[in-house]
This record gives C-alpha cells, sequence and structure tokens, in this order.
C-alpha cells in the first residue's frame, strides 16, 4: 500500500509521518501554498542580491569566518556550488538509504516554510529524487547540532550531480542515476546553497525516528511488565487509583490504569499476592513509566515544533522583503528534551533488568533459582548476566549530550548542542531496552509457565507468541532475538559501513 504524504501543507508534518518518509512505499507532494511560499522568498531574496550597498550573509558574502568578504553578483553560480562542495566534509559510516532519503524529505518541509530563499526548482528536484527512490550517499559524522552542515552538503551534492547514491539497492554514481531517473540537475546560485545546508534536516529526522520508536517500545515495555507481575504473583495494591491520585501525577495514573486492565481476572491458579509488599522495581513501575510517558509527550512536542520551524539564517522575511540574521538553527529546547526521554527511558531498562532478576531469584519469586527444570542446571541463570550488560550499555549511553567541544570557524561558531548526537545516543539506549523488554517478557513467560498458571487474559495473544518465538530458538539468546521481533517488530540500524561496489 503506497502512502502519499504533502510537505508543507496546512496539516505539517508530524514525528510519526517522519516514520513514513523513511518507508520505500511512501511518495510525497509540495502543497501549493508551499510553492508559493517559496517563490515568494525566492522574489525577495534576487532583490537582495542584486543590491550591492547592502550586505547578506552567504548571499553577498562569505559563510562562518568569512562573512565580512564580499561576494559579487556575477561569482553567484560558482559560489554556491564552491559552498556545497567546500562543506561536504561528514566522515564515518554511511546514512542508511530510507534514512538519508528521509532527510530529503524533512529538508523538503523545512523550505517549504518559504523561510530560506531557495528557487523553487531546485525543490521540486528534492521531492523527484525522493518519489523514485533515490537516497543520497552521505556519511553520518560532522554535524554539531547547530545547522547539519556536513551532512547536509553530502545530500545537496547530489542535486549537483556529484557524489553517489543508492539507485534500486546499488550504488551509481549520482548524475548517472539522475539522468536515469529523468532528472535535470539544477544550478544553483544566490541563496540556494546556504538555504539547502543551513539547517537542522538530519538531527530532525533522527530525533522524531528515535521519539516514535521510543513510543512504540513503551507499549511494548508494559506487555513484559503484565507478564513479570503475573508470574510474581504481584501485590497490585501499588496499581490502586487513590495512590495515583495522591501522588498528583496523572501519567502514573494512566499507567496503573492500563496495568489494571490488563492484570484483570488473570484466571487459573492462585492469583492472590505473594508479598505485602514488592520490590520497588516492581511497585514503582507504575510511576517510572509515567515519567517515561511524560518525557514523550514533551519530545513529540519539540520535535513537531522543529519540523514546522524555520531554522534558516539569514530568514527570509517575505512580508518585509528583509533577510533578517539570527540563531534559528539552535536546537538547544530539542536536545533537552531528547536528553530528557533518553533518561526516562533509561530508568526503564534499568526496571526491567531488575525484574528479570527476581524472576531468576528464588526468594523473591518462590520458584527454583534461574527457572532451572533439573537441580544443578544453569536454567536461565546466564540471562540475568545480559540483562546486567544491556543496563550497563544503556546506562552508558544516557549520559546527557556534551557541548561542541570547541569554538570553530574562528571563535564565531562558540556553540554547538550536539543534536544528532543526543539522537544518536537515545536509538542506542533504545536498542538495548529493546532487548531487555523481550528477555524480561521470555523469563517471565517461562516463570507463569513453571508457575503452572494461566496468562492474563489481555495478553493471552502475546504471550502464545512469545512462547512460540522462544520455542523456535534453542539457545537463550536467540530466544531473546526472536522475541524481541515478535513484539517490537525488526529493529532498523540508521547506519551502513563505508563500503558498497559503484556501478
Amino acid at each position: 500500500m503506497e502512502h502519499e504524504l504533502e510537505l508543507g501543507g496546512e496539516a505539517g508534518l508530524s514525528p510519526a509521518g517522519v516514520v513514513l518518509l523513511s518507508r520505500s512505499d511512501t511518495r510525497v507532494r509540495l502543497a501549493a501554498a508551499a510553492a508559493a511560499r517559496i517563490a515568494a522568498a525566492r522574489e525577495v531574496v534576487l532583490a537582495h542580491l542584486d543590491d550591492a550597498a547592502t550586505p547578506v550573509y552567504g548571499l553577498t558574502t562569505g559563510v562562518g569566518s568569512l562573512k565580512r568578504v564580499r561576494v559579487s553578483a556575477s561569482d553567484s553560480v560558482r559560489f554556491n556550488a564552491a559552498t556545497i562542495r567546500d562543506h561536504a566534509g561528514a566522515v564515518g559510516p554511511f546514512l542508511a538509504p530510507a534514512l538519508a532519503r528521509a532527510v530529503v524529505a524533512v529538508r523538503v518541509q523545512g523550505l517549504a516554510a518559504g523561510r530560506a530563499g531557495v528557487a523553487l526548482d531546485v525543490v521540486r528536484t528534492m521531492v523527484d529524487m525522493y518519489n523514485t527512490g533515490l537516497a543520497p550517499r552521505v556519511r553520518a559524522w560532522g554535524s554539531v547540532g547547530m545547522s547539519d552542515l556536513a551532512v547536509l552538503a553530502g545530500i545537496a551534492r547530489t542535486l549537483l550531480g556529484e557524489g553517489e547514491v543508492w539507485r534500486q539497492g546499488r550504488v551509481q554514481r549520482a548524475r548517472r542515476a539522475l539522468r536515469a531517473a529523468g532528472i535535470a540537475t539544477p544550478v544553483p546560485r544566490a541563496q540556494d546553497a546556504l538555504g539547502l545546508i543551513n539547517a537542522n534536516s538530519f538531527g530532525l529526522t533522527l530525533s522524531a525516528l528515535a521519539v516514535e520508536r521510543a513510543a512504540g517500545l513503551a507499549d511494548t515495555s508494559l506487555v513484559a511488565l503484565t507478564f513479570t507481575m503475573a508470574a510474581l504473583r504481584a501485590n497490585l495494591a501499588a496499581l490502586d487509583p487513590v495512590v495515583a491520585v495522591a501522588s498528583g501525577w496523572r501519567a502514573q495514573g494512566e499507567v496503573a490504569a492500563r496495568l489494571r486492565r490488563l492484570l484483570a481476572s488473570q484466571g487459573g491458579g492462585d492469583t492472590s499476592a505473594r508479598e505485602l509488599q514488592d520490590p520497588i522495581s516492581v511497585r514503582s513501575a507504575a510511576h517510572v513509566h509515567g515519567s517515561l510517558l511524560t518525557a514523550l509527550q514533551e519530545a513529540r512536542s519539540a520535535v513537531g515544533v522543529g519540523l514546522q520551524a524555520g531554522s534558516e539564517n539569514p530568514l527570509v522575511d517575505t512580508e518585509g522583503r528583509r533577510m533578517v540574521s539570527c540563531g534559528n538553527f539552535d536546537t538547544t529546547p530539542l536536545v533537552l528534551a531528547v536528553d530528557r526521554l533518553r533518561d526516562a527511558v533509561q530508568r526503564c531498562l534499568h526496571l526491567s533488568a531488575r525484574r528479570s532478576g527476581l524472576l531468576l531469584t528464588q526468594a523473591h519469586s518462590g520458584l527454583p533459582t534461574n527457572l532451572s527444570e533439573r537441580s544443578g542446571d544453569y536454567g536461565l541463570g546466564v540471562l540475568h548476566h545480559v540483562s546486567a550488560a544491556l543496563e550497563a550499555r544503556g546506562a552508558f549511553l544516557a549520559q546527557r549530550t556534551p557541548l561542541q567541544a570547541a569554538a570553530v570557524a574562528e571563535g564565531i561558531e562558540d556553540y554547538g548542542t550536539n543534536l544528532p548526537l543526543a539522537a544518536e545516543a537515545l536509538y542506542g539506549v533504545l536498542e538495548a531496552w529493546r532487548l531487555a523488554i523481550a528477555l524480561e517478557a521470555y523469563v517471565a513467560v517461562t516463570a507463569v509457565g513453571r508457575r503452572q498458571a494461566a496468562p492474563p487474559p489481555a495478553l493471552a495473544e502475546e504471550f502464545r507468541r512469545v512462547e512460540a518465538a522462544a520455542r523456535a530458538q534453542g539457545a537463550h539468546g536467540e530466544r531473546v532475538e526472536a522475541v524481541a521481533a515478535a513484539l517490537s517488530g525488526p529493529w532498523q540500524g540508521w547506519f551502513v559501513p563505508a563500503e558498497g561496489t559503484m556501478a
């Protein structure tokens, strides 16, 4: 089923929309109103290009440390091409084709605000590239999060017919691939280069994908938590509505209500609580997962604002027919939101690992140590080590995102938020959490079986899915991986190694 998204329309672009943009069956169209905004902004830019008396950053001057160097209108074409080439300095692994293609569309969304002054034919070329499935082959590392210059310049190079793209699963020269797709390469001039590269489209794309992945895993984590509570015969008093009301945190109440619904009428076996008070990783689970929901809402909101924003510098004021120097490329609100979400995810990962340990410990579960079937066998004990390793990995990646390490461009650019790094670290924590969730679910389902109890009826299908996925594998690690795929789908990597055969 093919999806179509309108870019620059009244509905805007949500983080969930960015997920659709990363799919191969999605096509985009530029809203008519967006095309009008782009054309109007272009008129303002061209008027300033011909005004030799008033310098405009990146239009009639150089950029960065060269902001005081004048550039003549007659040199505009050469200067724009050189600006793109000179900034294409990203290193490291390549963006996965699906991710690179999504970044192209997110940049179109940004240009559709009509604040950059890029020519309409350039924007339409980007739309054509996206819709024909061409994905720029560009490296991932080089952005400090205050405009993704190095990465976006690598993408912009392909518009010149330079560099490489993925086409139909193969690496090709950009010019050859564009020609084969029937796409003409535009000639950049005026504000085209700076408008294409001086933005946060890369960091925004990563953030949107990570936030939506976190939302999906938040739901999956409650499935595993419910299995654990059933396996431990947890005391459900902690989920009483009066508890959440007294705490004052609405999200805690939402999580508790959902857990009550999932655990209602477990059916079969003794469902009375084993303990007067369960360990905190169980008793406070609704509190911690509620905090995750709050962090998710804030991160979604921050990314949503970024996706609609005019983040270019200079900014085109169409009504005032001005070019305004600014710092709208600043991503501090986004990084703070992403960091908070990453911290909240790590806390949920921490509790998941603790609960897996409870299930494997006879004193807490009332079942054989490591859920072993025969005395002396190690059973599932190795998964206690694995969950501890996942917890440590998550804690390492959950550290606060560092600021730009040094001032660059002769000290002019002396603050950077490292938004792409923040999003990449969040995605790494999510990868560890996904496996910790699967490990907890596998151990909990095994424990329910050892107790010879019935699973919560509301999750009977998920319970059978975990059992079937684990049964199809031999080693415990492979079972955890299979359960992860069954509960939350395959894991989509963002980067590919620097390899590939040029066609």
